[in-house]
């Protein structure tokens, strides 16, 4: 495949692109590194192994200014790597799809406009699109200007990453197609709506509530971003909501959609009076930033309980009670099977290992060694774990796997000093085993 984006790697060249072509072409082509954008301010963005490390949400660099310059470097930034959670490039890329302008994104359509398209079926391993890609089961191709109007963002970032292919249309289909198109105006800033047919007010009810019931999170269920102050806006915008669906304004509606449509008003009512609290709204997007989606109140209260206990397990630790570290991090894991308090728990129950006699260290490194390895099997180990690993085989001699510990280190940090001693050391105690017969 001819990668665009090799010449301009450490090649210090500054580009202007919009950030869902770039990021797209970035993981088509495989690229691992560093994104340097530059626009009145410096933010960094990481790619590694189809995982994104940003600081930047999706929404911000959706709409950051057009005159935005990127360089791109095949180094990869640890202090942005070390900083930020991993998020899957294609959920990144799509988020970031979402939230531009409209008619950016329609623009791309035009050139298309009477041909039709074809999915192919690694999109449907993409959990995240599971529900956008409901309408399209069943069939080989599908027309693109019947279907961009309520799924354009879908079939953008679908066509933008490969996951489907433009399909030319034959001569009468683009002839149909052409016909209606032209009457639409789609592409005409001040054309009137297309009136394909008239909703009841039964049906744009149910539309709204399917559409607007999949909320991500609390501050996406009033299209807000987390950083917002403007507690006007978020009361617009809780208007906007009970403007349509207040129970008031469903008098004669059925009673089953009546019901559906309290149950939403009531989520709605309880994440307002959340966000209403400019403290409370801050410690949520801090408790999201660490560890994802708040939804609702009852997200709220267990990831902050989850979030107190390991302050209060890391502050035990720090000041040495590491035996009750290790029972408070247990118990978070028994409740939440999280593997960041299996870790935790793990890097106090070393620090107690490691004051243990060695007739002790030969009985319990083994059982350190085999939770360790349970952990690594749950997320991807972290440089502490990896020199935990290091130490505990050399200890008891298993110089091979203590080496294959330090390589992979030094894949991932290839300048880091006390690996390389490391190595060094055990390669030298390797070489004075005795040969083993053949």
């Amino acid at each position: 495949m001819n990668n665009p984006l090799a010449s301009l790697t450490d090649s210090g060249k500054k580009i202007r692109i919009r950030p869902d072509k770039l990021f797209s072409q970035a993981f088509l082509s495989g690229f691992n590194g560093t994104i340097d954008a530059t626009n009145g301010e410096n933010f960094k963005i990481v790619f590694e192994d189809n995982r994104i490390y940003s600081k930047k949400d999706p929404a911000t660099i959706a709409n950051i200014d057009d005159k935005t310059l990127f360089s791109l470097y095949s180094k990869v930034d640890n202090d942005v790597k070390e900083s930020c959670k991993p998020v899957s490039s294609l959920e990144f890329i799509y988020n970031i799809v979402i939230n531009l302008d409209k008619k950016k994104v329609l623009s791309f359509f035009e050139p298309v406009i009477l041909e039709q398209f074809s999915i192919k079926p690694e999109a449907g391993e993409l959990d995240f699109l599971k529900d956008e890609l409901s309408p399209f089961r069943g069939e080989s191709v599908f027309e693109i200007y019947s279907n961009i109007r309520k799924h354009f963002t879908v079939i953008y970032f679908l066509l933008l990453t490969r996951y489907a292919g433009v399909v030319r249309s034959d001569e009468k289909v683009r002839a149909k197609i052409k016909e209606k198109f032209e009457r639409s105006g789609i592409f005409k800033e001040d054309a009137p709506k297309e009136p394909i047919h008239v909703e009841t007010e039964e049906a744009k009810l149910i539309s709204y509530l399917t559409t607007h019931e999949k909320f991500k999170n609390i501050f996406h269920l009033f299209e807000l971003q987390p950083d917002f102050e403007e507690e006007k806006e978020l009361h617009r915008k809780y208007l906007k909501i009970a403007q349509k669906i207040h129970p008031d304004k469903l008098v004669g509606m059925p009673q089953d959609l009546r019901e559906r449509a309290d149950s939403f008003f009531r989520v709605v009512n309880d994440n307002y009076k959340l966000l209403k609290d400019p403290e409370l709204r801050k410690h949520i997007a801090k408790l999201m930033k660490k560890y994802g989606t708040i939804k609702n109140f009852d997200d709220y209260n267990k990831i902050n309980a989850y979030d107190k206990a390991i302050f209060k397990g890391k502050t035990l630790a720090r000041i040495g009670a590491h035996k009750d570290a290790v029972a408070v991090f247990d118990e978070i894991y028994k409740q939440t099977k999280q593997p960041e308090a299996l870790e935790f728990k793990l890097l106090s129950k070393w620090k107690l290992a490691e004051k243990m006699l060695d007739k002790e260290k030969r009985e319990e490194y083994p059982k350190l060694k085999e939770e360790l390895g349970y952990l690594k099997q749950l997320k991807d180990p972290t440089l502490n774990i990896l020199f935990i690993l290091v130490e505990i085989n050399d200890f008891l001699h298993n110089y091979k796997d203590a080496i294959k510990m330090i390589d992979l280190i030094l894949k991932i940090f290839p300048t880091n000093f006390k690996a390389k001693g490391l190595k060094k050391k055990i390669m030298y105690y390797r070489s004075l085993e005795p040969k083993s017969k053949k």
